[in-house]
């Protein structure tokens, strides 16, 4: 780039003498070459001839809360969906950084979940996140202080989506549905009442027993 601008300066002073003896038309020229010379080289936006990539297209996320069952569908196995990970309890859309978080690239087992124990730890590996929530407590102070350091890097980077929530909703631990659960309920109800009933039962039977006892004994 010096280069390019010592050989600009050298021609603006000879455009300059050139200037002083033709006149209006090599003024025009001079300012031909030099916007020639911004769009090609010097506009902003463009280094060394590399166009900026374009925004990728998908579908984008509303802005709310997750828990870590619901951020593991945006892992970047649906292309349609945007990729997201979370960092200190907040959830971030990291999909214009598809290369490094996407499939095939150096961080995609981060995509989808809790990244804090990976960033805090540098490791990209598959025991970097959990499938369940992970309450950092063995991970050291220095450690999170690194990946609060990459929470304030990403919240200044991409789009904050929300907070990571750090309990799964009622059912979703013990993997059972609202039917499911509905009718073991039901099942616990129908037992519950069927001892009640055995055990009214044979209260009555023994109160019968009782009855006769004591009319044989007034005989």
């Amino acid at each position: 780039m010096g280069s390019v601008v010592s050989w600009l300066w050298d021609y603006v002073q000879s455009l300059e003498a050139a200037i002083d003896e033709g006149g209006f038309t090599y003024y025009l020229l001079m300012i031909f070459v030099l916007l020639v010379l911004y769009l090609a080289i010097l506009r902003p936006g463009r280094t060394a001839g590399v166009d900026e990539e374009p925004e990728p297209q998908y579908e984008r996320p509303e802005k709310r809360d997750m828990t870590v069952t619901e951020l593991l569908e945006y892992d970047g196995r649906d292309p349609n969906k945007a990729l997201l990970l979370a960092v200190c309890g907040n959830i971030y859309d990291v999909t214009r950084g598809k290369g490094f978080y996407g499939p095939g690239g150096p961080y995609a087992v981060l995509a989808g979940h809790d990244a804090t124990r990976g960033l805090a730890t540098m490791n990209a590996g598959a025991d970097a996140v959990k499938n369940t929530v992970d309450d950092h407590s063995d991970i050291s102070r220095g450690d999170m202080s690194k990946a609060q350091e990459w929470d304030q890097m990403f919240a200044f980077k991409y789009d904050r989506i929300g907070a990571l929530l750090t309990s799964e909703p009622p059912g979703a631990e013990s993997g059972l549905s609202d039917q499911e659960e509905g009718t073991t309920s039901d099942h616990d109800e129908k037992s519950g009442g069927e001892e009640h009933g055995t055990e009214n039962t044979k209260k009555d039977e023994g109160e019968e027993e009782e009855e006769e006892e004591e009319e044989e004994g007034g005989k």
